[in-house]
Parts: structure tokens; C-alpha cells; sequence
């Protein structure tokens, strides 16, 4: 409790080194120069594991404890850096949501912005003409239009959202710093609606009642379950629920024996849900910066792969932009 009392402690004090003592107004950089407001490298440069150990926890503890948060939160254990482990306590701790549902979030962010918004759209290519950038991009081919022509846009700066690894974009006259490779985990997000849990998975009589709704799992449990966890997420108009697990694995196929009357099951896929969080040295980091007016905002990652964070770095590209355009 301490510890993340002062990790959060931390991250306050990074808030306010970077907005109001800094002549910069908050700009960084690079992850570096925002991990050293609040000193939060203290954090990334050392595993979990070694970190808590290091402060007499025991690792039974903490498997029974800590790596069943990570799991869910991060999809990631104890080998991943410290502040892996205190980001995800904050769920326990001093967590903040939207009470219609965290999606509401960003939604109000695009539409406050008043910003053009083009879904389903893939750009495929990024040129530097001198002065401008020039972005080529597909729409989706729908069963109206099959047709795929590619659209141009003049744009004076232009910020990746999106991890590099997977951008798949063709870039032109733009010389790019090393970007290191981060590794990925896939994330299987399954819906079920269903009765309830089934109590036969649980070793309990087929008449009993699991009397768990949120069951989360520790690593020696991987070998026998599927699933990191297993949540209730509300009643379903029927009187059975809507229940919602996170796997590494498509378990589609055997959600009979979790669950008893299935109604119907959804399963989304995320190919890259959050980059491997491992001790962070300068060689593994990627710069924000690219070239003048492009910026990789998803560096940031590497410090923790949360909304909060994406949102932290948002802001920071916008300042970015701000004084590339000379617009502060």
C-alpha cells in the first residue's frame, strides 16, 4: 500500500513538473524526458519481481496477489517492469471510470475536438513534399461501392497513433530514426450470455452455485484454465447474464464448460493489445519524434498501455503540434 501510495505520489508530481516548472509547458520529447518528471524511471527500469522482492514480499504473495491483477490488466507477470505492477493496483486502489462506460470517453474527446473523423479508412502511404505532408489513404470497400481508389490529403503535420509495428505504411522522402521492435500480446475478449457459471468446471457439485461472479487466475493456473478471467458484466432482459472473458486463445469452442444455457457467444480478437513491458533501457525505447511535424505518439506505451496514458500523450502531441505550427 505504501509503495503505491508513493507511485501515485509520483505520477502527481509528474503532472505537475512537466505543466508548471518546466519552460516548456509540459512538451517532452521523448519517454525518457517523461519518465524523469516524478523520477517515474525509478519504476521502468527494474521487473516487477525484483522490485517487491527487493521490499519483502515473497513471491508466493505475490503470485497469489499481485500477478492475477497484472493478468488482467496487462495480460503480463511479474517479469514486467514495476510500474506494470502499480498501475494495475491502482484498480484496486484508486480507480476512475465513466460511470456510462469508459468507450464514452474518448467519443466525447473526437467530438469536443470538432475534428473530421474518417473511419474505416487505411492509409497506406506518407510523403514530405518540402512543406507539407501528403497522405494517401483507401476507404473500406462496402457492398455498395466496391471500388478502392486512393484519396490524397495535404496535411502540415501528422501524428501515428497506432503502434509502428503495425502501421504498415509506405513512407517518402522522410528519413526515420531507429524505431526499435516492440513484442505484442493478442488478446481473445469473449462474451457469453448465459445462465451462469458452471459449478462442474470447479470441481463442485452440478447443482451447486459458484459463489464467485469475478474469478481471476494466477500463473500456475494457466495449465488447467483458459482464461485469465472470468467477469460478470451485467443481467442479461432474459434472466441470464452477460458474462466476459479475456484468453490469449480462441476458447470459443469450450465455453459449454465454463458456463450452463448459452444463449449466444461473441468473441473480438485484438491482435495487439499491449506491448511486452519489460524493464526499459534507452535501446528499446522509440523516439516521439520522427521528423519535423511527425510524431509517434504511441511510444509512450512502453511506460504503461492504458486510455490514461494514450490520453497523456495526446496532449503532448497536441503541444507538439502546437509549436512545430508555431501556434503556442
Amino acid at each position: 500500500v505504501a509503495e503505491e501510495a508513493e507511485f501515485l505520489a509520483r505520477v502527481r508530481e509528474n503532472y505537475a513538473e512537466r505543466d508548471y516548472l518546466k519552460p516548456a509547458h509540459g512538451v517532452f520529447r521523448s519517454v525518457d524526458e517523461f519518465l524523469s518528471s516524478g523520477r517515474l524511471d525509478r519504476y521502468t527500469n527494474v521487473s516487477s519481481r525484483n522490485f517487491f522482492s527487493a521490499r519483502g514480499v515473497s513471491l508466493d504473495e505475490l503470485d497469489q496477489t499481485l500477478v492475477p491483477l497484472m493478468r488482467v490488466i496487462y495480460d503480463q507477470e511479474l517479469e514486467a517492469h514495476a510500474a506494470t505492477a502499480l498501475v494495475s493496483l491502482t484498480s484496486v486502489v484508486d480507480p476512475g471510470s465513466v460511470s456510462s462506460g469508459n468507450s464514452e470517453l474518448p467519443v466525447a474527446m473526437i467530438r469536443n475536438a470538432n475534428a473530421s473523423l474518417h473511419l474505416n479508412t487505411t492509409v497506406s502511404s506518407i510523403s514530405w513534399t518540402g512543406s507539407t505532408f501528403t497522405v494517401e489513404s483507401l476507404p473500406t470497400v462496402s457492398s455498395i461501392d466496391e471500388s478502392r481508389l486512393p484519396v490524397e490529403t495535404v496535411y502540415d503535420a501528422v501524428v501515428l497513433a497506432a503502434p509502428m509495428e503495425f502501421l504498415n505504411v509506405t513512407f517518402q522522402n522522410v528519413t526515420l530514426p531507429h524505431v526499435p521492435q516492440r513484442n505484442f500480446t493478442k488478446w481473445f475478449v469473449t462474451i457469453v450470455v448465459a445462465r451462469a457459471i458452471n459449478p462442474v468446471f470447479f470441481n463442485l457439485p452440478p447443482n451447486a452455485t459458484v459463489p464467485y461472479d469475478n474469478i481471476l487466475t494466477t500463473h500456475n493456473a494457466s495449465a488447467t484454465t483458459p482464461w485469465h478471467v472470468l467477469q460478470l458484466v451485467a443481467p442479461a432482459r432474459d434472466g441470464r447474464f452477460i458474462w466476459k472473458l479475456f484468453s490469449n486463445a480462441d476458447v470459443q469452442s469450450e465455453v459449454a464448460k465454463f458456463f450452463t444455457d448459452i444463449r449466444e457467444t461473441h468473441v473480438q480478437a485484438w491482435p495487439y493489445t499491449f506491448p511486452h513491458l519489460l524493464p526499459l533501457e534507452d535501446d528499446v525505447l522509440q523516439p516521439i519524434v520522427l521528423a519535423p511535424g511527425l510524431f509517434n505518439l504511441n511510444a509512450l506505451e512502453s511506460f504503461a498501455s492504458a486510455m490514461e496514458v494514450s490520453t497523456v500523450a495526446g496532449r503532448n502531441a497536441a503541444r507538439l503540434l502546437a509549436d512545430f505550427l508555431d501556434l503556442a
